[in-house]
C-alpha cells in the first residue's frame, strides 16, 4: 500500500511538473516572439515533459533510476545524432541576443536548442521542488514569475498557453492544504479547471492593467529589448543634420559630399565637463572618397558591459595604452544630452572606462562607435575616464617606438588609413612634401602638417563646391 501511495504521489508531481514546464516556456517563447515554428515549439514542450517523466521513473526504485539514466542517454544521444550540425548554431543565437549580425536560420536553429535545453532543466528542477510538499509553494512562485514577466515583457505573450500552468498551480495550493496526494487527488482539477475559466471569462477583451504596474513592465520590457533583441540598423551621427547638408550626384547617386556654403545649427547639443581639453568623437569613417568620408568596412556590434568580450573592447578602445611614459595623461568627463537625437554617443577614442544607468544598453562597434539601442533623449547624462595624448617630445618617442615594433596589425592599418582617392592635384603632393622635407618620423610629419595649416589657413562657412573629378583639398 506504501508504494502505491509512492507511486501516486511521483505521478502526480510529474504531471504537475510537466504542466508547469508547457506553460512556462510556451508562454516566454510566445513573449519573445522569438520565430521557432510549430515544429520548433512542440520539441521544446515535450523536452521539459520528458525529463519530468524520466525523473518520475527514477524515483520509483533503484530500477527505475537505471531504467531512466538509460532512456536519457539513448534520447539524448538520438537528438544529438539527428541534429548534430546545428549544434555550432547556438553560437549565432547568442550572437543575435547580443546584437551582433547572425545567420537569421542558424540563429532560429539555436534557439530551438536553447529553448529545448532550458525546458529540459525546468522539466528536472520542477520535478524536484513538486514532489517535495514543502516545496510546492517555492515550484509554484517561479512559475507565476515566468507567467507575469512574459506578460509584462511583451503583448505577444499566449493567454491560452497559461492554462495549463494555472491549473496545476491551483491544484498544487489544494495538495499542500488538506488534500492528500492519493487516489483521491485528481478530484481538486474539477475545482482548479472551473477557477481557472471562470477567471479567464473574467479577463476583459483588451489589456487592462494597473496604470504604475504598466508602466514598471513596459520600463522592463524597454530594458529587455534593449539588451536582447537589438537587431535592427540603427541612425549615427551625422553633421549633416548640424547645418552641413550638402549633396552631390556621382556615378548617377545622390551622395554626401564636401564643401559649399554651410549653416550650422548654434542651439547646444551637449554638455561636457572635463578636467582639461578633450577630443570627443562620434561617428568614424575611415575612407576617403575625394567628395566625402565613407566607412566601407563591415562592423561587428557588443554589449559594452558583456565581459566575454573585454578582449574585444579593450582593443578597440585601446585601453591597455599606459600614462606612465608621459605620452598620455588619464582625464575625467562627465556628458550631460541637451536636445535628442541618433543613438550616438560622443567619447574618447582610447576609453578606459564608462558609466550610464544600467536602464540604458550600451553598444560599440568594432570601429570604435559607442551607441544606444535607442535614439539620444535630452537628460541622457553619463560619465568617463580615457587617455588623452600630451603633445611634446614623449609622445614623439612613444609614435617612434610604435613604428619599430613588430605589430603584425601594422601594415593593414597603414594600408587602410593611408590611401588616397584620385583627382588630387600634384601641387597638394608637392606641398606636402615641402612642408615635411625635415621631418624625421611620422610624429613629425604630422606636426609639421599641422603646425602649416594653423599659419595659413582658416576656417570658413561661404566656400564653394569642388568641380566634379577634383577633391576637396585640392
Amino acid at each position: 500500500m506504501k508504494n502505491k501511495a509512492k507511486h501516486i504521489r511521483i505521478l502526480i508531481a510529474a504531471a504537475l511538473a510537466a504542466l508547469f514546464v508547457v506553460s512556462g516556456v510556451l508562454t516566454m517563447a510566445s513573449a519573445a516572439d522569438f520565430s521557432l515554428g510549430s515544429g520548433g515549439l512542440s520539441g521544446i514542450a515535450w523536452a521539459g515533459v520528458w525529463t519530468a517523466v524520466l525523473c518520475g521513473l527514477a524515483a520509483v526504485s533503484a530500477p527505475g533510476a537505471i531504467l531512466a539514466a538509460v532512456l536519457f542517454v539513448v534520447s539524448a544521444g538520438a537528438v544529438l545524432l539527428a541534429n548534430l550540425k546545428s549544434i555550432g548554431s547556438m553560437a549565432a543565437f547568442f550572437a543575435l541576443l547580443q546584437g551582433e549580425a547572425a545567420d537569421a536560420t542558424a540563429a532560429v536553429q539555436g534557439g530551438r536548442w536553447f529553448f529545448g535545453l532550458l525546458s529540459a532543466a525546468l522539466g528536472v528542477l520542477f520535478f524536484v521542488l513538486l514532489y517535495k510538499r514543502e516545496l510546492s509553494s517555492l515550484a509554484v512562485m517561479i512559475l507565476v514569475a515566468m507567467l507575469l514577466s512574459s506578460y509584462a515583457l511583451s503583448k505577444t505573450a499566449s493567454i491560452v498557453a497559461t492554462i495549463p500552468g494555472l491549473i496545476a498551480a491551483a491544484s498544487v495550493f489544494a495538495l499542500t492544504g488538506g488534500v492528500q496526494r492519493d487516489t483521491s487527488a485528481p478530484r481538486v482539477l474539477v475545482p482548479s479547471v472551473l477557477a481557472v475559466a471562470v477567471a479567464l471569462m473574467l479577463l476583459p477583451g483588451g489589456r487592462v492593467t494597473w496604470k504604475p504596474l504598466e508602466d514598471a513592465g513596459n520600463r522592463v520590457r524597454s530594458v529587455f529589448e534593449q539588451y536582447f533583441n537589438f537587431t535592427h540598423e540603427r541612425i549615427a551621427f551625422s553633421i549633416s543634420e548640424k547645418g552641413y547638408d550638402h549633396g552631390g550626384e556621382v556615378n548617377g547617386d545622390t551622395v554626401a559630399m564636401l564643401g559649399g556654403p554651410a549653416q550650422p545649427d548654434e542651439a547646444p547639443v551637449m554638455r561636457v565637463e572635463a578636467d582639461g581639453p578633450v577630443l570627443l568623437r562620434g561617428t568614424i569613417r575611415t575612407t576617403y572618397t575625394g567628395y566625402s568620408w565613407v566607412d566601407l568596412e563591415p562592423k561587428n556590434r557588443y554589449l559594452y558591459y558583456d565581459l566575454t568580450h573585454r578582449a574585444v573592447r579593450d582593443r578597440v578602445f585601446d585601453a591597455d595604452a599606459s600614462a606612465k611614459d608621459g605620452a598620455f595623461h588619464s582625464l575625467e568627463a562627465g556628458v550631460e544630452m541637451l536636445d535628442d537625437g541618433t543613438s550616438t554617443l560622443f567619447v574618447p577614442g582610447r576609453l578606459q572606462r564608462f558609466s550610464m544607468d544600467l536602464a540604458n544598453a550600451v553598444y560599440y562597434n568594432s570601429a570604435g562607435e559607442l551607441f544606444l539601442a535607442r535614439e539620444v533623449q535630452a537628460g541622457d547624462a553619463y560619465s568617463l575616464r580615457a587617455l588623452v595624448p600630451v603633445y611634446g617630445e614623449a609622445l614623439r618617442q612613444a609614435v617612434v617606438r610604435g613604428e619599430s615594433a613588430n605589430d603584425d596589425r601594422y601594415a593593414g592599418i597603414l594600408a587602410a588609413y593611408s590611401a588616397l582617392p584620385t583627382g588630387i592635384e600634384d601641387g597638394l603632393y608637392a606641398l606636402t612634401v615641402g612642408i615635411t622635407s625635415d621631418a624625421q618620423s611620422a610624429y613629425d610629419r604630422a606636426e609639421a602638417i599641422a603646425n602649416y595649416l594653423r599659419q595659413n589657413l582658416r576656417y570658413r562657412l561661404d566656400v564653394d563646391y569642388p568641380p566634379t573629378g577634383r577633391d576637396f583639398v585640392s
